[in-house]
């Protein structure tokens, strides 16, 4: 089941994370979480598209 963003946000709050720390421990710009998070991008492609389907926001595959 796909989450949305203020589902993956309130998950941060209840974990008692923030989009800086979890952007550090999976090795992504905070600035580029940032923007899936804000609705800014699009992520279909590239590291927005590896965090979106990290974060459970959509459906894909990342590629090593």
């Amino acid at each position: 089941m796909l989450k949305s963003i203020n589902e993956v946000k309130a998950e941060f709050r209840y974990q008692g994370i923030t989009i800086a720390q979890w952007a550090r421990e999976h090795d992504y710009p905070y600035h580029t979480v940032q923007h899936v998070l804000s609705g800014k991008s699009k992520f279909t492609h590239g590291k927005a598209h590896e965090i979106a389907t990290l974060l459970g926001l959509k459906l894909g595959v990342i590629n090593e």
